[in-house]
Order: structure tokens, then sequence, then C-alpha cells
């Protein structure tokens, strides 16, 4: 568990770039005054494919996120429901315009994810896994 730009001096924005081994590149830029952590994935000919803005408490932890398509469009948002260790259990998605989308449900044992289960708009359960998928919980605490 992490958070975005924990232990930076206020004020500062932090710009990191990470390159991936596909010649990929994930910028993150922390705005502390702005309380917004922005992730941006760039292919490797430079091109955007995607921009997540994190909205931050004043601990630097995600609150929720807007997530854009490569034109810049909203592809959908999130916001993020923590317990008492701070671990995210549970993630809300809805569409750019606020209809619900679903939600997803993240199980621990220790602060390890022990399993994950996906829920549709209605609340019908649609999947559960032992391991967590690509959106990690522990990446939402930045």
């Amino acid at each position: 568990m992490c958070a975005f730009g924990q232990g930076e001096a206020e004020g500062v924005i932090k710009a990191t770039t990470k390159l991936r081994p596909d010649g990929s590149q994930a910028i993150t830029i922390v705005d502390p005054d702005q309380r917004t952590a922005e992730e941006t994935l760039k292919n490797a000919a430079g091109k955007v494919m995607k921009k997540t803005v994190f909205l931050l408490d004043e601990r630097n932890f995600a609150l929720g996120a807007v997530h854009y398509d490569a034109k810049g469009g909203v592809f959908y948002k999130e916001s993020f429901r923590r317990d008492s260790a701070d671990h995210v259990v549970e993630s809300s998605f809805t569409s750019a315009d606020g209809k619900s989308l679903g939600r997803r449900v993240f199980n621990y044992r220790g602060d390890k994810v022990s399993g994950v289960e996906d829920y549709d708009a209605n609340g019908n359960r649609i999947a559960a896994a032992s391991t967590p998928s690509p959106a990690r919980p522990d990446k939402h605490r930045h």
C-alpha cells in the first residue's frame, strides 16, 4: 500500500515516467495542491492510449478516479470505499453521465487480496476470481 506523493513537500508537483518492456510509457503527475494524480499511458510511438485522473484526500489516498479514452473522452468513473486499515474494499463504477455500471468487491487475507467479486448495475454477481484483476486495489492508494 502506497500513497501518491506521500512524504513529498507540500505544493511540490511530482512527475514520474516508467518505461515498459514493450516501449510504452506510464507517466504519473501528482499535484498536491489540486489533490490529483494523473496517470497517462502512451504507446511506443508516444500516442496516448488512456489516462486516469485520481482524486486524492488530504493524505493523498485516492477517493475515486475518472478514466479517459485515447481521445480524452470520459470512459467511466470510479469511487472507492476503504476499510479501517485503508484497504480498498469496493470500487463502484459509473458511466460519464452517472449511470451505475456495477461494482467490484475485494476480499483480503491480512494485507493481501484473496479474491475479487464483480457485480453488475443491478447488484447481480457476475464473476469471482481468486486473484486480483488488472484494477488492483493497492493501485488506488498511490
